[in-house]
């Protein structure tokens, strides 16, 4: 459970950290990728807030496939996800002093101040997730595709050697006339593989304060776990 709820913690930095990245090394990256990045950057730079909809397809290891849907409220440093699987709705906050993560199926909310919610593995801070992305991968262009009827420029993330122990690769796929990011790709050395598909992308909405702060009165009867 805490590894998928760090997932999605992590995915709700992929945007942002990709296009926080034009300064990368120019040995690890190409001049075509540099180009693309560069040109998402411009594009998520006039962004102050967002929310979007999107869609995990999870392929385990032993042939199952799992759907879910995912939610996601980002204003400065502040997040807020919401994710729908098999009936179950799980919360994420973080308002940039306190987490807090709530469970449906247990009624149950768990609260801190120290970001111990994500950080037993540092790789899933975002602070440390931008050091991994500025140094830990190569940047490859692997050419163009068409997904949904558009035309779509993937970048692919490859580990340094001794750099990973949890990523095969990961693929972005950016849509070349609008440059936003339609859909990411994890594949994990283990096997497991998890594709993000952005459904849809609302940029400078008005999202107020209180939306990052979980809000006991909503959920009667919670339980405060530790």
């Amino acid at each position: 459970m805490k590894f998928l709820i760090k997932s999605l913690f992590l995915l709700a930095f992929f945007g942002s950290a990709l296009s926080g990245l034009a300064q990368i090394p120019d040995s690890l990256i190409d001049k075509k990728t540099k180009h693309v990045i560069k040109k998402v950057a411009k594009r998520m730079d006039h962004y102050s807030a967002l929310k979007s909809s999107i869609t995990i397809v999870a392929n385990r290891t032993d042939g199952t496939v799992d759907t879910s849907n995912l939610d996601v409220f980002i204003k400065a440093n502040k997040y807020k996800m919401i994710w729908h699987r098999k009936g179950i709705i799980d919360e994420y906050y973080d308002d940039g002093v306190t987490n807090a993560y709530y469970s449906s199926k247990r009624n149950e909310v768990e609260l801190d101040s120290s970001n111990n919610l994500i950080s037993d593995d540092s790789t899933f801070s975002p602070v440390t997730f931008f050091k991994i992305c500025k140094k830990g991968f190569r940047y490859t262009f692997a050419g163009q595709d068409t997904s949904n009827g558009k035309v779509v420029e993937r970048i692919d993330l490859t580990p340094l050697l001794n750099r990973s122990k949890k990523y095969a690769l990961v693929s972005f796929y950016i849509d070349k006339k609008s440059n936003c990011i339609s859909k990411i790709c994890v594949h994990f050395i283990s096997g497991y593989q998890v594709t993000y598909f952005i459904d849809s992308f609302w940029p400078n909405e008005e999202i107020p304060d209180d939306t990052f702060l979980f809000n006991q009165s909503q959920h009667p009867g919670v339980k405060t776990g530790c």
